[in-house]
């Protein structure tokens, strides 16, 4: 009997817990920061792979031409 209300308390706590740290950033206003950050470190991150395959692509061509 105890564990059915241990199981049925543990996703309230655990959605609580969630809730308070949300409470947190967003008091701090830290959460849109976060955000931020991480989006444009994501973004050059795409932008950079973007750039290397092109390079990579070029020096395969040349390589390619060079044995013609």
């Amino acid at each position: 009997m105890h564990c059915a209300v241990l199981w049925v308390a543990t996703p309230a706590k655990a959605q609580s817990l969630d809730e308070q740290a949300a409470a947190i950033l967003m008091g701090n206003e830290r959460l849109n920061a976060v955000i931020l950050v991480l989006l444009i470190i994501f973004a050059a991150l795409i932008v950079f792979l973007i750039l290397q395959e092109r390079k990579i692509k070029n020096l395969e061509k040349k390589i390619l031409k060079s044995y013609e």
